[in-house]
């Protein structure tokens, strides 16, 4: 499609092709795309509005009637972020990738390593979209200590 779309505007651009002309405000229409949405891995939300109509409307196109929060991408949708009980399967996450390895037989530069990898992958998505509590982020700092001092942070109780 971008490579199509590429040609048509370098053909008009060219005047190889013209377009055709919408209403009084001299628009020049050169390319329409029809995008058909796949109903069956599609969802529809409602805000502010009955969860009935909702379904009614789902039913109609053949998707899901859904409902706030959701994930999209592997991000909360609909939550308020400033609670820190919405940041517990964040936290959960972080805790499940370090409590896997046998850290007894990782040097230290090596959970070092594995630390910062962590970090990277679990946090920097989340971190970059939401502010998070400072409580959150001392509970990860603890896990990442335990965990580079020598506990692998399974055991250890989250507030």
């Amino acid at each position: 499609m971008e490579w199509l779309n590429l040609l048509l505007k370098q053909s008009t651009a060219s005047g190889n092709f013209k377009g055709v002309e919408v209403g009084d405000a001299n628009i020049k229409l050169s390319r329409l795309l029809c995008l058909k949405i796949n109903c069956t891995k599609s969802s529809i939300y409602g805000v502010n509005v009955d969860s009935s109509e909702i379904e009614r409307i789902a039913g109609e196109n053949g998707c899901v009637a859904a409902a706030f929060p959701f994930n999209y991408l592997g991000i909360p949708i609909g939550l308020n972020m400033s609670q820190i009980a919405n940041w517990n399967e964040w936290v959960a996450r972080f805790k499940k990738r370090l409590a896997n390895w046998e850290i007894m037989l990782i040097s230290s530069g090596g959970r070092l390593t594995l630390i910062k990898s962590v970090l990277r992958s679990v946090g920097i998505y989340f971190l970059s979209l939401f502010m998070c509590p400072e409580k959150v982020i001392n509970n990860v700092e603890k896990l990442r200590s335990s965990f580079f001092w020598g506990s692998n942070g399974a055991d250890r109780k989250i507030h």
